[in-house]
């Protein structure tokens, strides 16, 4: 059960302060949140299903690495402020 007291108790390991009004909202929020897994959990038709931990079948959705050519030197340098053959940029 989510109560204030455990709401305290996160909020201690995450070394946040929280007014009284938040402790009370935020208890109220997770303790929704928490009967709504339950319900699910409660659900003869869901346990037929194995668990999904991503929403798609694709395996890879990436693009194979081809190697092609780049931009030349004179090509990058181009529109950026260089100085000899190095693009320039401010000190950090």
């Amino acid at each position: 059960m989510i109560n204030e007291s455990t709401v305290l108790k996160l909020a201690a390991q995450l070394r946040i302060q929280l007014t009284k009004e938040e402790v009370e909202k935020i208890a109220k929020d997770l303790a929704q949140i928490v009967e709504y897994f339950e319900q699910l959990n409660r659900l003869e038709e869901l346990k037929n299903y194995e668990p999904s931990y991503t929403p798609t079948t694709k395996v890879n959705a990436l693009r194979e690495d081809e190697p092609r050519s780049g931009l030349s030197q004179s090509d990058a340098l181009r529109n950026a402020i260089s100085e000899k053959g190095f693009i320039k940029a401010p000190r950090i």
